[in-house]
């Protein structure tokens, strides 16, 4: 049984306070038991974060994408801006998109 907790007036119930808190203590703990695991299990996880300036953002991406990110492929500042407004035509939505959204969304 679930017991909702009281507003900030009033006095909040133990079983609300430990479903809110504790989630953040036992993700931490699930993190540290993974890069244990993983640290000698699987050296290509070792590292604790990766720099920024060492994340591949190309791999994965899109062709249309990679025309205007990609460093590589050398465009006018004209064309860049033409293909963006041309890829933000093709995603306008009409109005019937909206609720069609929200009820995708609930169900």
């Amino acid at each position: 049984m679930l017991i909702p907790s009281k507003p900030l007036g009033g006095s909040p119930s133990a079983l609300a306070f430990f479903e809110a808190y504790l989630a953040l203590p036992l993700l931490i703990f699930f993190y540290l038991i993974w890069k244990t695991y993983s640290f000698f299990a699987i050296p290509a996880h070792r590292p604790l974060w990766v720099a920024a300036d060492k994340i591949d953002i190309y791999t994965g991406m899109r062709d249309d994408q990679r025309l205007i990110s990609d460093p590589a492929v050398r465009q006018s500042e004209t064309e860049r801006r033409a293909s963006i407004a041309s890829m933000q035509e093709e995603r306008k939505k009409a109005w019937y998109d909206y609720p069609k959204g929200v009820v995708t969304a609930l169900f």
